[in-house]
């Protein structure tokens, strides 16, 4: 299951026009490298959730040949991570399923934590690691989750503790859906907590040495992008090498106008004379007027750039 309903807050103005999980990375959506991710790692059938701009994930989604089943489950109201699960019950057999976010890029072996859950008869693993800015799962030394946040758990704590983030991927058993009311908000942190209550446990699955970026910020997508341009994150098989530049369809160069550095460009980039565009991501049909530089920013579907722009986002 991809969690894809949010409104994505910390990505306005962009989000009003297109929802998280359709931002383009390398000029495919995020949500089609998830999806084939999600497919290597052996799922046979995805659910999306959707509640914001919900036709455009799912109409995207009909038009795709993932070799995979995919639907989308549209949520009037929107449930939350755990409420968006309750609402797929009708999805699941009885074996355990992956749920993930729809704002991570990651090259985590998804496979390999799916096996890890197997091999032992807690109902959920969270993939956990050490990024300082999100951590906030208390876990034991054996990798068994004692709490979240900043109460955590740890005065329950049977033997030394630490802090780690979650990654936005979990492999859970259905009986997790016991534990979440329906057709309410809830997230899976609640069911979580509730498990734990009543002295169920949950397993931590720590990964190292693997690219991760929260892809859900401004400045979390601009990064991503960068670091798949500039090879710093590769997945093989998903995503191919790249140059600096990545370039759509039509794009039109003016008299000394120019690209520099890492760019992610859309289709129909028009550039008058004397343009530059430098360290940015454009979306589809920009215009950028004569002598403007772009840099460091991000411009969105349809915008017209009249004035230089430097750390900006454009709508």
């Amino acid at each position: 299951m991809i969690l894809a309903a949010g409104f994505g807050v910390r990505m306005r103005p962009l989000t009003r026009l297109r929802p998280k999980p359709l931002f383009p990375v390398l000029n495919r959506p995020i949500i089609d490298i998830l999806i084939r991710q999600l497919k290597k790692a052996g799922c046979e059938a995805v659910i999306v959730n959707t509640h914001h701009l919900a036709s455009l994930v799912s109409d995207h989604v009909a038009e795709q040949d993932y070799g995979i089943g995919v639907r989308c489950r549209f949520e009037p109201v929107i449930l939350g991570t755990g409420g968006g699960i309750k609402n797929a019950e009708d999805f699941w057999d009885t074996r355990p399923f992956i749920v993930i976010n729809s704002d991570i890029l990651s090259d985590i072996d998804i496979h390999d934590a799916y096996r890890f859950h197997l091999t032992h008869d807690d109902p959920a693993t969270l993939i956990l690691h050490d990024f300082p800015e999100f951590n906030n799962v208390w876990v034991e030394r054996s990798d068994r989750i004692i709490g979240f946040h900043q109460s955590g758990g740890a005065g329950c704590a049977s033997e030394p503790f630490r802090k780690l983030a979650f990654t936005g991927i979990q492999i859970v058993d259905p009986d997790i859906l016991d534990f979440i009311p329906e057709g309410t908000f809830s997230s899976s942190i609640d069911a979580y907590d509730a498990m734990l209550a009543k002295g169920l446990k949950l397993r931590g699955h720590i990964v190292n040495g693997h690219y991760w970026q929260d892809m859900g910020s401004i400045r979390g997508y601009r990064r991503g992008v960068r670091d798949l341009l500039l090879q710093r994150c590769l997945i093989p098989d998903i995503i191919p090498e790249q140059k600096e530049t990545c370039c759509g369809k039509n794009l039109v160069m003016g008299e000394k106008s120019r690209l520099r550095g890492w760019n992610l460009i859309g289709d129909n980039l028009t550039c008058e004379k004397d343009c530059i565009v430098s360290r940015s991501i454009i979306w589809d049909n920009v215009l950028i007027r004569e002598g403007v530089a772009v840099k460091d920013s991000i411009v969105a579907d349809e915008a017209i750039v009249s004035a230089p722009a430097s750390g900006k986002v454009i709508v």
